[in-house]
């Protein structure tokens, strides 16, 4: 073997240009599978950073459809159901937690740290250890103990220098002073990067009856050895229907749902990046068809060659084995350039990729996706180069030497180098068609009015310290302040706040009666719930459809009012007046009645292609939440607003953080991030896959000429006109293309079916879409077929005959 690589490396610098541009087309394909492959490795593969990630599980309750809400729906678990599990066979420990975020404060500028409020076995669940001092233990985890904190690895170098000394120290966290009792080991930040842990340590009232459809505790588990998932679903399921028994109609259907701890972090992303996955192995696919072309030209170049050696003794499987030495030599060319273009590549996938796509910052080259890399290199060599020699030289005999010329190509192996061309036209079609829809959806999704305009607003997100600002009143006063600092500003035209912006991914439902049930009898009808300020619908121009917005006058001591949106007069008053009329908001154990005093119009807040849900908006001084997203509408620019905004709260609190200050723009242009990352990736690899098939249209049909000059040029001399001959080579190119988009078109509508999930706006069949990308094709059949037509243009009938 080593001898037959020697002579493969010889043989390859004789004919750079066919070494070139076969390396380069195979380091396309290999590129681009091994630059998605190590997303999805750090994506989707690569194993939990935590002991047996395999037994780490989250655990869900399963809801039945009711209202609005779809089917087995998933939701966090209620403090009670929690109580309730750790009565199971199957998990060896079961950990609660809520995430939740800190205000720092001591030690330099304030700043807002992501964490959680976990139980105390959290760390053991997960299997961490501490760097320093020790973890979060069961006595801290009650009511009314001395605060303590763990901080994480990467907060204790940045912030406080590694200090060893910081344990055992006290720490300000968002008000509250916490005993810092250890380091967290270095790399563990979860959930979702959180660097602060607090103990849990719910009060005993949270764990009553009536907290049974308060779901808002996250909860990992880990299995007992040997336990599958199936088995430990049907444990709590048993559990369920134990405790549920007591509240037949809460618990209706009710059940769990355990998933592995690493899909639960996956989430929703799992299908788009299998799918780009899958769109590069196409890729790959066709630059191996069109190596296979280049490398079945130059076998048939080379049959005199094998015949001699065919005649000197050399076996059929003895010939393979160079050949192969030869693929194996390019493959390895395209798959070294391909590891630096996936180099390239992964940093722009990275840096295009949304936020919220999880472990992304784990995506790299690491042994797994160099295995991959190696194994996809070995497979082009053999499907790539041993698969056209075999086709050429499998019928080596002595008949060749002895006929003293070239032989012609079969009409067989004709049929095989078009039927590779047609394979390669038909997956580009179905991969344009894809991208044709996928960016047709995009601007569908793009195109809808949100209900609100985006344009000149600038936002920010404020979240007060509990204990700073634990009375109501005191949350209220300091809002108030801020807005009031703002609309003082010249630069602001206006300015107010929310709970939850549009698009922002943040939500709130709560239960609400309408005026004539009777809340300990009837089942509460569901609405997101949004507490506003006065200035935010003029802000976010956000229409008054009839009556009046939240104002001014709405403070603390005024009657409780509530406005509505479009959705939920039609939902809910569909042949009422609802100004006028009465609801009572529950949250909690309190049920307050408010009046409806206006309605607004409709605002996508969920995603822009999510039709928009019944919404409640009550006044913000109604209910004071810790937290408020202001608004602030300017002609401004932005950095310099974001200053004033600054400015505004830290007159107020000069030691109040501020986060997440951005344009509103970036806000909706976040919502649809993914299906802009998406799009753009497979609509450029199905781009690269058009330009290889194209390659490959013009190398067959260029060979094609070559092999018919000297039927061409008899045409010309007996008087054929040059159209004429031109035709001949276009039908020949447009046969192919025909058949290419035959079978492309029923590929694509395949394809189409599986993204149906993913389209908005847009059917699997879109007329605009198939129609578009056929005339792509062909007009890049016709300009891949040009130049060997403009050669056909040129022949002369006397060298032509002279050649012959």
């Amino acid at each position: 073997m080593t001898n037959d690589l020697r002579y493969a490396v010889r043989a390859l610098a004789h004919t750079p240009g066919f070494t070139t541009v076969a390396a380069i087309t195979l380091a396309l394909g290999i590129g681009a599978n091994t630059a998605i492959f190590s997303v999805v490795s750090g994506v989707l593969l690569r194993p939990l950073p935590y002991p047996r990630p395999s037994e780490l599980v989250a655990l869900h309750e399963s809801l039945p459809a009711r209202g609005d809400r779809p089917g087995d729906s998933t939701m966090p678990l209620a403090p009670p159901t929690t109580r309730d599990w750790m009565a199971n066979t199957t998990l060896s420990s079961l950990a609660p937690y809520s995430g939740s975020t800190f205000i720092l404060t001591g030690a330099g500028e304030p700043v807002r740290i992501p964490g959680a409020n976990v139980a105390w076995t959290f760390f053991d669940t997960l299997g961490a250890t501490p760097a320093a001092g020790r973890l979060i233990a069961r006595a801290d985890d009650r009511p009314n103990q001395p605060p303590v904190a763990v901080i994480g690895y990467d907060l204790w170098r940045s912030r406080y220098g590694a200090d060893s000394s910081l344990v055992g120290r006290t720490v300000e966290l968002s008000g509250e002073r916490h005993t810092v009792v250890g380091v967290a080991q270095p790399g563990f930040a979860f959930p979702a990067e959180a660097q602060i842990w607090t103990p849990l340590a719910l009060p005993e009232e949270e764990y009553a009856d009536d907290q049974r459809l308060s779901f808002y505790l996250d909860t990992v588990g880990r299995l007992k050895p040997g336990v599958t998932r199936e088995q430990a679903a049907a444990d709590l399921n048993a559990i369920t229907a134990r405790f549920g028994g007591r509240f037949p109609e809460m618990y209706e259907g009710r059940g769990a749902t355990v998933l592995s701890l690493r899909d639960a972090l996956v989430g929703d992303v799992r299908p788009a990046l299998l799918l780009l996955l899958g769109t590069v192995g196409v890729v790959l696919l066709i630059a191996c068809a069109n190596v296979a072309n280049l490398t079945l030209g130059r076998a048939l170049a080379r049959e005199n060659e094998m015949t001699v050696r065919a005649a000197l003794g050399a076996t059929t499987p003895r010939i393979l084995r160079q050949w192969l030495a030869e693929s194996l030599v390019i493959a390895v060319l395209g798959g070294i350039t391909g590891v630096l273009l996936a180099l390239w590549a992964r940093d722009a996938i990275v840096a295009l990729s949304p936020a919220d796509i999880p472990r992304i910052a784990e995506v790299g080259l690491d042994l797994r996706v160099l295995a991959f890399t190696a194994a996809i290199t070995l497979a082009t060599a053999i499907v790539s180069g041993l698969a056209p020699a075999m086709a050429v030289f499998g019928r080596v005999s002595g008949d060749w030497l002895k006929s003293g010329r070239k032989a012609t190509a079969s009409v067989g192996r004709r049929r095989a180098r078009n039927a590779v061309v047609i394979a390669e036209l038909a997956l580009s079609l179905a991969l344009l068609v894809g991208a044709g829809l996928l960016a047709r959806t995009f601007w569908k999704l793009t195109s809808e009015a949100p209900g609100f305009d985006a344009d000149q607003v600038m936002t920010m997100e404020v979240v007060l310290p509990q204990q700073k600002y634990a009375d109501p009143s005191q949350r209220a006063a300091f809002f108030d302040a801020v807005l009031h600092q703002l609309r003082a500003n010249p630069l602001v035209e206006s300015a107010g706040g929310t709970t939850n912006l549009p698009l922002s991914n943040t939500n709130m439902s709560f239960g609400f009666y309408r005026e004539g049930m009777v809340p300990d009898r009837d089942q509460p009808l569901i609405a997101n719930v949004r507490a506003v300020t006065a200035g935010y619908f003029p802000t976010m121009r956000i229409p008054v459809v009839r009556g009046r917005a939240i104002g001014s006058t709405d403070r603390v001591e005024s009657a409780p009012v509530v406005v509505i949106n479009q959705a939920t007069q039609r939902k809910f008053w569909p042949d009422a007046d609802p100004i006028g009329q009465r609801l009572a908001l529950t949250r909690g154990r309190t049920t307050v009645w408010r009046e409806i005093v206006g309605i607004v119009g409709d605002v996508r807040h969920a995603s822009l292609g999510t039709a928009p849900k019944p919404e409640i908006y009550m006044p913000y001084a109604h209910d004071p939440f810790m937290f408020l997203r202001i608004a602030v509408r300017s002609n401004a620019s932005t950095e310099l607003l974001a200053g004033t905004m600054r400015a505004a709260v830290w007159a107020v609190d000069r030691n109040q953080p501020v986060s997440r200050v951005r344009p509103m723009a970036d806000v909706v242009a976040a919502s649809v991030a993914q299906t802009r990352f998406g799009t753009v990736l497979i609509s450029a690899f199905a781009l690269l896959a058009l330009v290889l098939a194209s390659v490959g249209l013009y190398g067959v049909i260029a060979y094609s000429v070559t092999l018919r000059l000297h039927e061409l040029g008899i045409r010309v001399a007996l008087g054929a006109e040059r159209r004429h001959v031109v035709g001949l080579v276009l039908r020949q190119a447009l046969g192919l293309a025909g058949t290419g988009l035959a079978l492309g078109l029923i590929l694509a509508l395949g394809l189409a079916r599986g993204l149906t999930a993913q389209l908005y706006g847009v059917s699997s069949t879109d007329p605009v879409t198939l129609a578009g990308v056929t005339t792509i094709l062909v007009a890049v059949t016709l300009l891949a077929s040009y130049l060997p037509a403009r050669r056909a243009l040129s022949i002369d009938p006397a060298i032509a005959l002279r050649r012959e």
